[in-house]
């Protein structure tokens, strides 16, 4: 079995509220890998919080904001397993999507953490979910000046982005 980096701009658009500027890669090969998946998984997204030195010091310094981009990691990976499941109740998709909770299972059994992820290659990391593919991505949140500041200069005071 074939497996990739699964990640699709169309499926990102479910959380395009979120986003006000997004990168999004979609393998140039797409169709050709994905047309005999029958399972994926979602990785929890790796996710960078950049706050204010006040909100940093609110949320309990590096360590609590550590917590909050794990948090915010594992919420985008929920969200994006209730839009597949959405859509195959719509029957729009036909592929069935790994329960992110097994998923989570099966990497802390395995040893696969948020700092050793990146030394498995998306097939090592399938093989370990017993899926075909999986679909990850990075969640990128800003807020450089306060809200106030912001409205005063006629500019947003946050950016969110989905890659």
């Amino acid at each position: 079995m074939k497996s990739v980096v699964f990640t699709i701009g169309c499926l990102l658009m479910a959380l395009a509220s979120l986003a006000q500027t997004r990168e999004i890669y979609t393998n140039a090969n797409f169709g050709n890998i994905a047309r005999n998946h029958k399972v994926l998984a979602i990785l929890p997204f790796k996710t960078k919080l950049q706050l204010r030195p006040k909100e940093v010091e609110k949320n309990g310094g590096a360590t609590g904001v550590a917590v909050l981009e794990k948090r915010e990691g594992l919420a985008v990976q929920s969200a994006m397993h209730s839009y597949f499941l959405k859509r195959q109740e719509s029957r729009d998709l036909f592929i069935n999507v790994q329960d992110p909770n097994r998923t989570n299972s099966l990497l802390q059994r395995n040893g696969v953490t948020d700092e050793t992820q990146s030394g498995f290659t998306p097939e090592e990391l399938a093989k370990i979910l017993g899926v075909d593919g999986i679909i990850s991505g990075t969640f990128e949140s800003t807020q450089p000046m306060s809200n106030g500041a912001a409205l005063a200069l006629g500019m947003p005071g946050t950016g969110r982005s989905i890659r």
